[in-house]
């Protein structure tokens, strides 16, 4: 058949033959230069904020489509806290109630490829956009848009304004203000993935937090031996402080996906023997508190279970051996 590609060429062609009774040389051509190929619905990974936080950090926060600055989240979810009247949020995004800040500035994740298209999870398939564009690009390609990928912006040149509001939360009487609403913990996850994210990242402010009641992060830079961790990804051995609560928490045995719990013990302070209770911490209730503190402690994980009550050690000692095979 002629060479033929333009796609309005094709659709000419095609008519032409249908006009002219020729419906199966036209069915031939068709399904040779232009033919129905099926999209299959792939339902995308759900990826976790800290995760989502590592990929805008190393794209510097910058749209990897249109080259504009986006801004961490969330210091929009704190414009809206701030002046309600202007910078409006509706929970399902409904656009007559919804700023376009969030349109706009709110970074997303997205597949250059997309995954009903053959592309994979993996992160050099994975960039920041905004999710008007995400939203516009949904299972189309960037070839098929007329798009082009953008290089990386510098997370020491533009940081989505992480690092105003670090500042911005470290102030106690503007805390307080907001603690008690249901939007801080929204805040709060951000925040945490935040501190979780910039650890894999150079160039940028590290800030240490401090927790405080109710899962709510209070940002300051003077604490030294804290870190934010999601508590899925506590490793048998670690020695935690869960929110405020007085008592520390050693991890006896992974998180496991199919239960939704780890295994600890627990013990009154980082420096006293363990207490005479091991118990099953449930993370399904804690989709909203993704922040816990990582306590130094000198003692390994076997002088510290040797310490408990004859009847608990052996108990402890089996579930936290088998975790390490």
């Amino acid at each position: 058949m002629e060479q033929i590609n333009d796609k309005a060429d094709i659709i000419q062609k095609l008519c032409g033959l249908l006009m002219n009774n020729k419906k199966t040389e036209g069915i031939d051509f068709i399904n040779e230069k232009y033919p129905f190929i099926p999209i299959e619905k792939i339902n995308s990974r759900q990826y976790s904020k800290s995760f989502m936080m590592k990929i805008f950090l190393r794209d510097g926060f910058i749209d990897r489509y249109s080259g504009e600055k986006l801004l961490f989240p969330g210091l929009i979810r704190l414009l809206t806290l701030e002046i309600p009247e202007i910078f409006k949020y509706h929970l399902n995004w409904k656009m007559t109630e919804t700023h376009m800040i969030y349109w706009d500035m709110f970074p997303t994740i997205d597949h250059v490829i997309p995954i009903s298209r053959g592309g994979s999870n993996n992160e050099d398939n994975l960039i920041t956009t905004n999710q008007l564009r995400n939203s516009a690009k949904s299972n189309f390609t960037i070839e098929e848009l007329g798009w082009e990928l953008l290089p990386k912006g510098q997370i020491e040149e533009w940081d989505g304004l992480c690092s105003f509001f670090l500042k911005w939360t470290s102030d106690k009487d503007f805390v307080e203000k907001y603690l008690h609403l249901k939007d801080w913990n929204y805040i709060a996850e951000w925040s945490g993935a935040l501190i979780t994210a910039q650890s894999s990242i150079n160039n940028f402010q590290k800030v240490k937090p401090t927790i405080e009641i109710n899962n709510k992060v209070y940002l300051q830079s003077k604490e030294k031996q804290m870190s934010l961790i999601n508590v899925r990804e506590l490793k048998a051995g670690s020695l935690y402080k869960y929110s405020s609560t007085s008592k520390t928490h050693l991890v006896l045995s992974p998180y496991d996906p199919k239960s939704q719990k780890i295994i600890t013990a627990v013990i009154d302070s980082p420096n006293s023997n363990p207490a005479n209770v091991i118990c099953s911490l449930g993370t399904e209730r804690q989709n909203n508190v993704n922040v816990i503190v990582i306590l130094n402690d000198s003692r390994s994980p076997d002088q510290i279970i040797n310490q408990l009550p004859p009847d608990q050690k052996a108990k402890a000692s089996r579930i936290y051996n088998s975790s390490k095979r």
